[in-house]
């Protein structure tokens, strides 16, 4: 299996569990992100999620708590909201902001991703030899 399919399988596999964010990915992709250069580090996370958006696997939002901050009152606990940008326009967005910060992430910035019903669908059929061994 080429590198690429495992990174995917991974990420895919992880995202069944818990929200992904930009800085978790980009340690999965580079180990070491903060010793790569910012635009490479941007680069190679849209690289690697662009499809996984595109495909309909990941969506691209928020969680109505963010990092630090108090719950908002009457709002369920763990609740994620998708943006309602068209998937190409919602990278755009990450690569406009990322660029305008022009500096390596902190956890959930800018956005979070989630796995969708088809990216459960996508996890559930993996063979067992194609799944990450945790």
């Amino acid at each position: 299996m080429a590198s690429y399919e495992r990174l995917r399988n991974y990420l895919l596999c992880y995202a069944e569990d818990d929200w992904l964010d930009l800085t978790w990915v980009a340690f999965i992709i580079f180990h070491k992100p903060v010793y790569r250069p910012v635009d490479e580090v941007r680069v190679g996370v849209l690289d690697v999620i662009r499809p996984l958006v595109l495909e309909g696997l990941l969506e691209i939002g928020d969680p109505n708590v963010h990092w630090g901050e108090e719950q908002r009152e009457g709002v369920p606990p763990c609740k994620f909201f998708t943006w309602t940008l068209p998937p190409k326009d919602a990278l755009e967005r990450i690569d406009r902001e990322w660029r305008a910060l022009n500096r390596h992430l902190d956890i959930g910035e800018i956005c979070w991703l989630n796995l969708t019903v088809k990216g459960h669908q996508y996890v559930s059929a993996l063979p067992p030899e194609e799944q990450p061994n945790w």
